[in-house]
């Protein structure tokens, strides 16, 4: 008798239960997608945008809300006469940016500048400021740019209470802010973007009257995923200013090595970017291993835990896989050896014993008050930096 092969009486078998069982989109073959017009396209893009900046503002309160604290702790262990300091970012309408924000946050009047981040803590939040209010005076004087406003409050450099009288879709009235004082002017700027870094600008004190900016980009603050952890970076960029390696000095030394090249025994002459290059990544590997001690010294006296310095250097490795391994260009320590230091600190830290050798490659004496630096004015606050203000 003849016998049918295997693999045809499954194949008559498997297409027989298709035709008894028919897939479901057959079922529903007269049933169509909705259909999406392009205004309605565009809508959506426009909610996503204006949802992307909530998210900004509200890493930006997260962001200030740390540097606040580990600059005031900081602040109390120096003898220096300091900066008043309100805890207010203030922004005006009158740019493209400024009108986005405005929107984002609900800010109705658009003639006035208006505050888009509160420092959790600070001044101005005790005082009882948030975030979508609009400045309509400051101590009698008619409020109109969010920068005359910095700049007469910097020229005074007043620890008096500050009266500012504010509107509020549920309240309105003044209320006085009393500054408190901080040992160094320091701004906080949290960039878009999902890149996973955060650096930091020197500004020309005698103009800015600041020291400098320390600039995070979204994408780093979203890897930074507790305020311990967060503590941490903040404390290693304020390091890089409190030891003196951002200066004017610096940046001539670079660029004399960038012009000039190196003649080295037994490479030969070596091209002046690879001379610049190679010394500055050197320099800078030590520079970035007191600054990561010293950042984590901050955080602890600041009462954050630092335990959470090894998360970061774990995960960032995770997320980085080239920082695991170094080279002769490398500009920074491995993330291995940098978990490894993070994890020594915190464990002497909280056994009270003997902090570990510090790092002292990278230390400098020149005081940040005193740096000099590229003119940065305005430095950190975006695109229509002449329009926001730090008070």
């Amino acid at each position: 008798m003849y016998k049918r092969p295997f693999l045809a009486l499954l194949a008559q078998a498997l297409l027989g239960f298709w035709i008894v069982l028919p897939l479901p989109s057959a079922a529903k073959e007269k049933e169509k997608p909705p259909k999406v017009t392009r205004e309605e396209t565009r809508k959506a893009k426009a909610e996503i945008e204006l949802k992307a900046i909530r998210l900004l503002v509200e890493e930006q309160q997260r962001l200030d809300k740390v540097g606040f604290r580990t600059l005031r702790a900081l602040s109390a262990e120096v003898d220096k006469p300091g900066f008043p300091y309100c805890g207010l970012l203030v922004d005006d309408a009158s740019s493209k940016q400024g009108r986005r924000v405005a929107e984002a946050l609900g800010v109705q009047e658009k003639s006035k500048p208006f505050v888009y981040s509160v420092t959790e803590g600070g001044p101005a939040w005790e005082a009882g400021f948030r975030v979508g209010d609009v400045i309509l005076e400051w101590n009698g004087r008619a409020a109109r740019r969010a920068r005359d406003l910095a700049e007469a409050l910097w020229k005074e450099e007043s620890y008096d209470p500050l009266v500012i009288r504010r509107a509020r879709s549920d309240k309105s009235g003044p209320l006085a802010i009393r500054p408190v004082r901080l040992a160094w002017r320091i701004s906080f700027v949290v960039l878009p973007g999902d890149v996973l870094n955060a650096f930091t600008v020197p500004a020309d004190f005698r103009k800015t009257r600041e020291v400098g900016v320390i600039r995070f980009y979204k994408g780093f603050m979203d890897l930074l995923r507790s305020d311990n952890e967060l503590a941490v970076v903040v404390g290693h960029e304020i390091a890089h200013l409190a030891l003196g390696h951002l200066t004017y000095k610096k940046l001539l030394l670079q660029s004399a090595l960038n012009l000039g090249g190196l003649a080295v025994p037994g490479w030969g002459s070596i091209p002046s970017g690879m001379a610049g290059q190679a010394v500055g990544a050197r320099f800078s590997r030590g520079q970035e291993r007191a600054a990561d001690f010293a950042g984590l010294c901050y955080a602890h006296s600041s009462g954050y835990d630092v335990t959470a310095g090894v998360e970061v250097w774990e995960r960032f490795a995770i997320a980085q896989p080239q920082t695991k391994k170094g080279t002769l260009w490398s500009t920074h320590p491995t993330s291995p050896e940098r978990m490894v230091r993070a994890r020594k600190v915190a464990e002497s830290l909280k056994k009270g014993e003997p902090l570990p050798e510090e790092p002292d490659e990278g230390r400098e004496t020149t005081p940040p008050s005193d740096s000099g630096s590229r003119e940065t004015r305005g430095t950190g606050r975006g695109d229509h930096a002449k329009h926001r203000a730090t008070l």
